[in-house]
């Protein structure tokens, strides 16, 4: 919704489809990028709470580790393109629960959480691989 019936969402959407030309079209394309980042920073620090909340620790070396991993294959299992363009928020919502029900059914299956990630890294592979088969076509 934000990015379809916004302003900022079309020139966040436009900065991704082409940096160069959404400059030159005059739009302030430093302040779309910094105002990305501080979204990103204030959702980041939310999730840090949240993540404290449930492990009731606070260890920023250990904190959210391997996280990087889910949110790139729910992302790509989305249907977003890594290349940029057109993000795909219902898609990357559906990868996350998708992600999500592989972690679990590992874990109630007793079986060790590195098989967890190798079906992970294979369904990123996977997805990047048919991301290039459809550009190419």
């Amino acid at each position: 919704m934000l990015v379809y019936k916004t302003r900022f969402g079309i020139c966040i959407e436009s900065y991704g489809d082409n940096s160069r030309a959404t400059r030159i079209a005059g739009i302030n394309t430093v302040m779309v990028i910094t105002s990305c980042y501080v979204i990103c920073n204030i959702l980041a620090c939310i999730a840090g709470f949240v993540e404290m909340g449930y492990s009731s620790i606070v260890d920023p070396g250990n904190m959210g580790l391997s996280k990087e991993m889910d949110a790139i294959a729910a992302t790509v299992l989305g249907g977003t393109s890594i290349d940029g363009g057109k993000p795909h928020v219902w898609g990357t919502v559906f990868g996350a629960m998708v992600l999500q029900m592989i972690t679990i059914m590992v874990n109630m299956n007793n079986v060790p959480a590195s098989y967890a990630k190798i079906i992970k890294a294979v369904i990123i592979v996977l997805a990047v691989y048919l991301q290039g088969n459809r550009k190419n076509d």
